[in-house]
């Protein structure tokens, strides 16, 4: 078997596709599938990608032919379309059912007579690129770089449901294809990583942003509408979600704190100390056990004449400092204990 540099000879096959329930990912999709480029050089690439990721050409008997391996009609479809129009290449539907079966994957004969096969590749060669680092029928223009990126996610490409996260990836096969539809994406400030997974190089985008950023470069608008009316909704929701979080942490824990200072309070009063401290502390503990459940602002606008929130804190934190020096000292230690004496008017 002779496989052409242009054409992938292995490729993990792409997210299959669900009759009753279609996947954002299939969506999308669906709705690039329908995009057909209208220029030449576009027209190549598209089917430049197309051949290379989803394609296979084995010499039988000193002839090439083209198998294909895909779960989707219409993405078959589009290529002899796209082969129609540029090279008016026409189907040969009698062949159409010959299967070929390589490490485990189906490929189906793509009913491409031997003669308009050489015709394809020699117009694929003839847009390769003199260093030859780009795939052959790739032109290298603006457009041609969104149809390639396009028909590439056709084929290796899956982007999963925004309701439950970010991820779009592309399978690849080889790190020379990692590296190119890097350097793709980095031509419109798209910024991918890669990893390995088994047999196959990854690239994949798991920020929202960058997401929607290819969906527009690939010309999916409405799965991009979708995608970032999904994404407001997410970023709203953690919004309040973090607020809530935040406001129930200062809720309970100015509770906590509430429920210390009722209790050293109440020590104090136990002991007799209140009637002995000077009256804005007196006036402090007396609102806090009036209002045990009130925040140091509300208990601060109380105070006669009102006080600011750190001053009200201040009395506070004096209080629980003399009912603590009080505990250590002991109940009946009354000459340990500091206090602050009224002081008594003239």
């Amino acid at each position: 078997m002779k496989g052409r540099d242009f054409i992938r000879n292995e490729a993990p096959s792409s997210r299959k596709r669900t009759d009753e329930i279609m996947s954002f990912s299939e969506e999308v999709k669906q709705e690039l599938i329908g995009k057909l480029p209208s220029s030449r050089h576009c027209q190549l690439s598209a089917a430049a990608a197309l051949l290379h990721h989803c394609g296979l050409v084995q010499e039988i008997e000193g002839e090439p032919v083209l198998y294909l391996r895909t779960d989707r009609r219409e993405q078959a479809q589009k290529l002899f379309t796209i082969l129609r129009k540029t090279l008016r290449i026409e189907r040969d539907f009698s062949r159409e059912e010959e299967k070929l079966r390589v490490r485990g994957r189906i490929y189906f004969r793509a009913g491409i007579a031997s003669q308009d096969m050489r015709r394809i590749l020699t117009a694929l060669e003839e847009t390769r690129d003199s260093t030859g680092a780009e795939p052959a029928g790739f032109n290298g223009k603006i457009c041609c770089k969104r149809t390639y990126l396009r028909e590439t996610f056709l084929c290796i490409g899956s982007v999963s449901d925004p309701k439950k996260g970010y991820h779009l990836e592309f399978d690849c096969a080889s790190e020379e294809q990692t590296f190119f539809l890097r350097k793709l994406m980095e031509s419109f400030d798209i910024h991918a990583k890669t990893l390995k997974r088994k047999r196959y190089q990854v690239v994949y985008i798991k920020e929202g942003e960058e997401i929607a950023a290819l969906l527009n470069v690939m010309e999916a608008h409405v799965s991009l509408m979708a995608f970032e009316n999904m994404r407001i909704y997410r970023d709203m929701r953690n919004a309040v979600n973090r607020k809530v979080n935040c406001e129930a942490a200062n809720i309970s824990k100015t509770a906590r704190t509430a429920a210390i200072q009722v209790e050293k309070i109440r020590q104090l009063e136990e002991r007799g100390r209140l009637k002995s401290l000077e009256e804005g502390l007196r006036e402090a503990a007396e609102a806090r056990l009036r209002y045990p459940e009130a925040s140091l602002k509300n208990l601060a606008a109380l105070m006669d004449p009102p006080i600011g929130r750190s001053g009200m804190n201040h009395r506070l934190q004096k209080l629980m400092m003399l009912a603590e020096e009080n505990a250590e000292n002991g109940e009946d230690a009354d000459k340990g204990l500091p206090r602050i004496i009224e002081q008594k008017k003239d």
